[in-house]
């Protein structure tokens, strides 16, 4: 048998502008996940493509893009009350970082159809997408689930990792499986 190995996806870099208190809660958050923030934004734009299927399907897209710049709007008066700073004035003068990260094809194909439909750029799509996941984040480190989560995904890549050891050593046959065959 011919040693197949599953092939990358191919893909592309993209470049995104994202504020600064954005980047630093990415950084913050892919740290706390052992994740590098490439990496995180990757996961955060997989699962949003995912909701937004989803909410697709259901017929609330809008929806639920209308709720999430709600929400923003509603932080940034809450931010601006309890600072008593105007951060729509920082905002013009401060556009943000501009960051790159590698995307699968798919994940473009994607990206690029939904955009359509909607309406946006594919950047603006992007940043929805990070946000809603920033927020869902949020949410589950506030009610205590992110870490049970983090400890499954970490289990998982133990457990896909000794998967992988255990079917190269039988390839190389280091390693010999008994079952009741009958003999």
């Amino acid at each position: 048998m011919k040693n197949s190995k599953p092939k990358k996806e191919r893909g592309m870099t993209i470049s995104l502008w994202i504020n600064q208190e954005t980047l630093e809660e990415i950084d913050k958050t892919a740290e706390w996940a052992d994740l590098t923030r490439s990496r995180f934004i990757q996961n955060l734009i997989d699962v949003g493509l995912d909701e937004m299927k989803l909410f697709k399907a259901l017929g609330i897209i809008k929806l639920s893009l209308i709720s999430l710049d709600l929400r923003k709007q509603w932080q940034r008066a809450r931010s601006e009350i309890e600072t008593h700073e105007s951060i729509g004035e920082k905002r013009i003068t401060d556009r943000g970082l501009n960051i790159s990260i590698w995307v699968t094809q798919t994940q473009i194909q994607d990206i690029e159809a939904l955009s359509k439909k909607l309406g946006l750029s594919r950047s603006q799509l992007i940043e929805r997408m990070i946000d809603m996941g920033i927020s869902d984040m949020r949410k589950m480190r506030t009610v205590g689930i992110a870490p049970i989560l983090k400890y499954f995904r970490d289990l998982h890549e133990k457990w896909q990792a000794s998967f992988k050891d255990a079917e190269k050593a039988y390839k190389d046959g280091a390693l010999e499986l008994k079952g009741n065959d009958n003999e």
